[in-house]
């Protein structure tokens, strides 16, 4: 057998699991200075792409002109707040979520009811009513929202790294049996 890509490369899947292992302990140790991160990287990323709407806004074949430079300058707008004021926006984004669950609920919950299939019915029942905790939890409280959402990313990216971690270790010792296994030159 030859060996693959993960049997070569298995130390970049165990520094990788390392990373987000530590990451995550990190997040989990300062969640509020982790939340800011977030935001900031947010704020970037929509500065960006109000640039790019902008710039769209003025191509050859642009439809939407008007559109496009107003949903930049909103990108811009909100990218910027971000970034000057990271804790306050992570807050408003986290109350905006929570609307959004709540929002959520509401058709879920009517779609249970509206479909003619009972079956799965208390499956949506119950996402609705956890949309629904969950949203008026962010809505009531999006600071302590903001920690929690930064909470569960780094519970998710500390079992991430322990995945990748077995994978690597797993991914070596498959690559040592394809040595012992594959004839030596004399």
């Amino acid at each position: 057998m030859e060996k693959n890509w993960l049997d070569r490369n298995w130390v970049m899947l165990l520094v990788l699991g390392i990373v987000a292992i530590v990451f995550g302990i990190m997040a989990i140790v300062w969640p509020d200075v982790t939340a800011v991160a977030f935001t900031v990287l947010w704020g970037c990323w929509a500065l960006l792409a109000g640039l790019v709407y902008i710039a769209g806004a003025f191509t050859q074949d642009a439809r939407g002109r008007g559109w496009l430079i107003v949903f930049g300058a909103v990108s811009i707008l909100a990218g910027l707040l971000a970034v000057v004021h990271p804790f306050d926006v992570a807050v408003v984004l986290t109350w905006i979520l929570g609307v959004w669950f709540i929002i959520g609920a509401i058709f879920q919950a009517f779609g249970a009811f509206s479909s003619t299939r009972t079956r799965p019915r208390w499956m949506l029942l119950v996402a609705a009513a956890l949309s629904l905790l969950i949203g008026i939890l962010f809505v009531a409280r999006p600071g302590v929202g903001v920690l929690s959402i930064v909470i569960w990313i780094a519970i998710l990216a500390i079992l991430w790294g322990i995945v990748l971690v077995i994978a690597a270790f797993m991914a070596r010792s498959m690559g040592k049996e394809l040595d012992a296994a594959s004839p030596q030159p004399a």
